[in-house]
C-alpha cells in the first residue's frame, strides 16, 4: 500500500501534503457552494450536474470577488436554464463547462466568460429554441405531464415557475422552493371545466386548445394534494379560484371546510390581480 501512495505522488508530481492540501481546499470550497443561499443559488441546485459545482468551487479557489461569483451564478442561470428548455443533454455542454473551469484558473474576467458562453448559445441556435419551447401551446403535455398520466423525468417547468417566482421579489435570498411532490403546477383555466361554467362562455373550444396547456395558463400551488377535493375545487369559475388561491377555506359536498393549497407570489400577486380569466388576460399575462 506504501508503494502504490508513492507512486501515485510521483506520478502527481506533487509533495503528498501539497496535495493533501489542495483536497482540503476543494472540500472547503464546495462546502460554501452548498450553502449558498441567493435565488441564483437555488435555481442551479434544481439542475443535477457536477460541472456546476466544479466551475462554482474554482471561482472559490482561484479568488474571484464576491461581485464576480454573483455575476458568474446569473451568468450560469441564464446558460443552463435556456440549455435545458431548448432540450440540450450534458454531453453538448460539457465542452463549453471545460472551458469556463480552465479559463477560470486563468483569472479571465467574467466579460470572457460570458463570451464563451454566448459563442455556444449562438452556434447552436439554443436561445431561439429556448423561446420556442416556451411559447408552445402544448408546453404542459409537451414538456411537464405527458399524456396526463406521467410527469416526465428532469421536466424544466417546475423550475421555470420558480424562477419566475424568485424574480418577482426585491429579495435576492428567498426561501429555497423545495421540489417535491407538494409542489404542484397548476392550470388556471382547467383542462375539462363543466359545461355550464363561465369557462365554456369566454373561451371557444379552439381558444381552449391554443391557452389551457401554454406556460402563461400556469401557475405554482403548494401542500399536500387531496386528488378529488383538488379536482373539484380547481375545476371552478376563476372568481371561486380566485379566492381559493388567496386562501379562503371552503366547503366540498357539505361535507369538509379546508384550504386546498398554499399559493405562492405569482399566483396570489400576479394571477390574483386579474379581475377575469379570459384570452385577453392571457395574453397580457404572456407579454408581462
Amino acid at each position: 500500500m506504501e508503494k502504490e501512495l508513492v507512486t501515485w505522488f510521483n506520478i502527481l508530481n506533487k509533495p503528498p501534503l501539497e496535495y493533501l492540501k489542495g483536497v482540503e481546499d476543494f472540500y472547503n470550497a464546495y462546502g460554501e457552494v452548498l450553502e449558498m443561499q441567493d435565488r441564483h443559488a437555488h435555481l442551479l441546485s434544481y439542475k443535477d450536474d457536477d460541472y456546476l459545482h466544479v466551475i462554482l468551487c474554482a471561482s472559490i479557489l482561484h479568488h474571484y470577488s464576491d461581485q464576480d461569483i454573483e455575476t458568474l451564478k446569473e451568468l450560469l442561470v441564464k446558460f443552463y436554464y435556456q440549455d435545458w428548455v431548448a432540450g440540450q443533454t450534458k454531453t453538448t455542454r460539457s465542452q463549453t463547462c471545460c472551458n469556463i473551469i480552465n479559463v477560470l484558473k486563468e483569472k479571465k474576467s467574467m466579460d470572457y466568460i460570458t463570451s464563451i458562453v454566448k459563442e455556444y448559445l449562438d452556434d447552436k441556435n439554443i436561445t431561439q429554441r429556448f423561446k420556442d419551447n416556451l411559447k408552445d401551446s402544448n408546453l404542459y403535455t409537451k414538456f411537464y405531464f405527458i399524456n396526463g398520466k406521467t410527469a416526465k423525468k428532469n421536466s424544466w417547468v417546475k423550475p421555470i415557475l420558480i424562477l419566475v417566482e424568485y424574480f418577482m421579489s426585491d429579495n435576492a435570498n428567498p426561501a429555497c422552493i423545495k421540489m417535491d411532490d407538494d409542489l404542484h403546477v397548476e392550470r388556471i383555466l382547467p383542462q375539462n371545466p363543466d359545461p355550464s361554467s363561465q369557462w365554456m362562455k369566454d373561451f371557444s373550444e379552439e381558444e381552449r386548445g391554443l391557452y389551457t396547456h401554454s406556460l402563461a395558463n400556469l401557475t405554482l400551488l403548494g401542500g399536500k394534494k387531496n386528488t378529488k377535493a383538488l379536482s373539484q375545487a380547481l375545476n371552478q369559475d376563476f372568481k371561486e379560484k380566485k379566492e381559493i388561491y388567496m386562501g379562503k377555506t371552503i366547503m366540498l359536498d357539505n361535507k369538509k371546510t379546508f384550504r386546498v393549497m398554499t399559493c405562492y407570489d405569482m399566483t396570489k400577486n400576479d394571477v390574483c390581480r386579474y379581475t377575469e380569466w379570459t384570452p385577453t388576460s392571457l395574453e397580457k399575462r404572456k407579454e408581462s
